[in-house]
């Protein structure tokens, strides 16, 4: 045998060993990527949506939007992204909460918002009232809004400081719990 058929039949041999062991890995099933601690436990999420939450006479009494919405399996709570809570059932106090983040647990009877939250009252008869704060509880059949962070609440020329809070946005009154500071301009 020549050295050029040897040449040849070590080509063609090499070149049908390449093939074989590529289609061999073409054909074996991948494993699927891996998945994260929170992607496995998320059961189902949605973007740009809105929960509404019915009253007793079945109409909507409030509504929560958020940019991400994800349910988590292992302990049935909600975790949300860019959030805009909204008490519109009643037209004297329309109240708007936004948020960066929020939580609501298994229970539904409140939704926990994290980060700096900013809590407004549209104008009525008044000037309208803005409240900056952080990490808030909202009870959301009560309507009632408390945090033990530092409050700043302005409406109109006046403005007030305070260490915490406890609002009842459904009786359009807001509580400050302590340390209270205002300025009042004429």
């Amino acid at each position: 045998m020549s050295a050029s058929l040897r040449f040849s039949l070590f080509s063609a041999i090499l070149v049908a060993a390449v093939l074989g062991s590529w289609y061999l890995t073409q054909s074996q099933p991948q494993p699927p990527d891996e998945l994260t601690d929170t992607q496995s436990d998320e059961s189902y999420y949605m973007r740009d949506a809105t929960l509404l939450g019915i009253g007793d006479n079945g109409v909507p009494s409030y509504r929560v939007h958020a940019a991400h919405i994800r349910h988590i399996a292992m302990d049935d709570s909600i975790e949300l992204t860019n959030i805009r809570v909204r008490f519109e059932t009643d037209p004297d106090a329309p109240w708007t909460l936004n948020a960066p983040r929020g939580q609501i647990p298994k229970e539904r009877e409140y939704i926990d918002l994290i980060g700096e939250v900013t809590a407004s009252r549209e104008p009525g008869e008044g000037d309208e009232l803005v409240i900056v704060t952080r990490d808030v509880r909202v009870l959301l059949e009560e309507r009632i809004a408390t945090t033990e962070a530092l409050v700043t609440m302005n409406m109109g020329p006046h403005a007030v400081t305070a260490q915490g809070m406890r609002a009842y946005l459904k009786q359009d009154r807001v509580e400050l719990q302590s340390d209270v500071h205002g300025l009042f301009a004429p």
